[in-house]
């Protein structure tokens, strides 16, 4: 799965070059990538998440090497005699389309647990055959196109031992140097190289790695590099002054090879500041001691960009090992630049990064919740033209998660994080239902105008109809004429980071009124001091406004109310609150 110190003058000159472009570049510069390849270096990551128009754009922005799998389970050789090639095809004509080098990963699978059925319930005698037909076919079908091979990967265990696998009972560990050879014999100019993990901290698991490079090495056999995979399981290792990896990555020099990152992340216990900023300093470290390895080769790579798609949530989900939201990349689930990505940066820089350009007050991820029915915008299946409704809270939700992302003429899409589709508006008559359907960058129906009603509210137009998200009967959810006295057409976001446009984070809080029904005033039972608060009728209008504790409501016809406002809790952090009454 998964600087140079010294500088001579015209590279001295080229990256002063460098910052003044960083500096002078619009918003959507691509400070990594670009601070990399002044260093001869290309940064990248593996190509997974094509499908998503918003990943594969962060794609597009920020790389300059992908590393295309070929796995033989899951992609390119899941049964016998038979070749799905239409994952990695695509993966490779994608990262071709953006002039990008390609990695290929892997030819060969140390580990029973990813090798395909069909193959473990071969007679041993047919396992190199089968293992040497594939290579062929893999790298054939490629040759030319890949630059870089990881040949094997994940052969050594945690103990420094061999893994007992399929290939290792049929061929000893003869396998991984015919695997070698046969890649070279396929691609004789494609790099080759052995890929593992922990070998930076686990030090039996290094010495036999560096054992087995060595011998493959005596055999005559090509091999060119040692693909470091980094998956760091706490910034605090990375950043402990007697972290071995400097000194692990120079005996592999020492033995004339080159050293890759292949598949760098660092998990974090939680998204604080404490920890964000440490795990940008352990990124910084390092990348920081690959600049200094004296063969560093060509790319550096974390897996994946954005904790959206982290592996780590996949490997959760399958084996249950700790069921936390990870954040272990340079960019965020929202795909905001992260520390970590600075962190990277000043390491390929040396320098501190310009500040980040100010985020668009709306984009990110958010709750959507309707004043009139105090419930929450809702995807109701995961599948393309699924309507959606109003739905009580619930936290663990993801159908009522909504990622806010620009579109064009200063409209927004809202994409579900349930998935993955897109908020659309389905006619142009009044209440139309509102469904979600997949991405088409041309529908204006999928583009909606976020505008400020005032109060931490916001109303959503839709660009093709003109018509307004609204909800009839507090459960479907339609778009109409505007009504600027419809509080059916009012919305308050919820972001999940914890901005505060305003608005609550989690549920509003429930005002206690009393007496209630009420004559003539009404108290804010439970609040120590005056708050700003707005009376609306039946039919949205409001019909008082003011600052209070004790409200004066004698002049009220007699009928039920939404009474709204704002109050501090004990941090100063200010909250939106809500409550009906009958005045009688």
């Amino acid at each position: 799965m998964k600087m140079y110190k010294h500088l001579t003058k015209s590279s001295g000159i080229a990256m002063l070059s460098l910052m003044f472009f960083l500096y002078l570049s619009p918003t959507n510069a691509q400070e990594v990538r670009d601070a990399a390849l002044a260093q001869g270096i290309k940064f990248g990551s593996p190509i997974m998440e094509i499908d998503d128009p918003a990943n594969a754009q962060l794609y597009r922005d920020n790389m300059s090497v992908a590393t295309v799998t070929t796995y033989w389970k899951s992609n390119t050789h899941p049964y016998e005699g038979v070749y799905n090639w239409g994952r990695s095809d695509a993966r490779m004509d994608f990262a071709e389309a953006n002039n990008w080098d390609i990695h290929g990963h892997p030819l060969v699978w140390g580990e029973d647990a990813l090798i395909p059925d069909w193959v473990l319930n071969k007679p041993l005698h047919e396992a190199e055959g089968i293992m040497l037909d594939h290579i062929r076919t893999v790298v054939g079908r490629y040759r030319g196109r890949v630059d870089v091979w990881d040949v094997v990967n994940e052969a050594i265990d945690y103990f420094g031992n061999y893994r007992y696998c399929y290939w290792n009972k049929a061929m000893t560990g003869e396998y991984i140097i015919k695997a070698f050879r046969e890649a070279h014999a396929a691609d004789p100019d494609a790099k080759l190289i052995y890929n593992d993990y922990h070998i930076e901290t686990n030090l039996a698991k290094f010495e036999t790695v560096k054992g087995l490079l060595g011998w493959i090495q005596s055999s005559g056999t090509r091999i060119d590099g040692l693909g470091w995979q980094l998956h760091i399981a706490n910034p605090d290792l990375a950043l402990d002054p007697n972290f071995p990896l400097e000194q692990r990555m120079q005996e592999i020099s020492d033995m004339g090879l080159k050293n890759y990152v292949t598949e760098l992340d660092i998990r974090i216990p939680d998204n604080s500041d404490y920890w964000l900023e440490r795990q940008k300093q352990a990124y910084k470290k390092v990348a920081e001691i690959f600049l200094r390895n004296p063969t560093r080769g060509e790319y550096f790579q974390t897996w994946d960009l954005s904790d959206k798609y982290t592996w780590y949530d996949l490997f959760d989900n399958q084996f249950d090992e700790d069921n936390i939201v990870d954040h272990p990349l340079p960019f965020d689930r929202n795909n905001n630049k992260k520390p970590a990505y600075w962190g990277l940066f000043e390491a390929f820089t040396g320098s501190t990064p310009p500040p980040p350009p100010t985020q668009d007050r709306f984009v990110g991820e958010l709750r959507i919740r309707n004043l009139w029915s105090n419930t929450y915008l809702n995807e109701n299946d995961n599948s393309v033209a699924a309507n959606t409704s109003l739905q009580g809270f619930v936290a663990d939700w993801y159908s009522m998660r909504w990622n806010v992302e620009q579109a064009t003429d200063g409209s927004y899409r809202l994409r579900s994080g349930w998935g993955g589709n897109y908020l659309n508006s389905s006619n142009t008559f009044n209440d139309a239902p509102v469904n979600v359907f997949s991405y088409q960058q041309n529908w204006t129906s999928q583009m909606w105008y976020i505008q400020d009603a005032g109060n931490g509210l916001f109303r959503l137009q839709n660009r093709w109809t003109g018509k307004y998200l609204h909800t009839s009967n507090q459960s479907d959810v339609q778009t109409h004429d505007l009504n600027p006295n419809w509080w059916s057409q009012l919305w308050v976001f919820e972001y999940i980071d914890g901005r505060n446009l305003k608005v609550v984070q989690g549920e509003a809080i429930d005002l206690i009124i009393s007496p209630n029904p009420a004559v003539s005033t009404i108290q804010l039972t439970g609040i120590h001091s005056p708050l700003d608060y707005q009376i609306y009728d039946i039919s949205g209008k409001i019909v008082l406004q003011g600052t209070a504790q004790t409200v004066d409501v004698s002049t009220l016809a007699n009928g039920t109310y939404l009474l709204v406002a704002y109050l501090k809790d004990e941090n100063g952090a200010e909250r939106f609150a809500r409550g009906t009454f009958i005045k009688q």
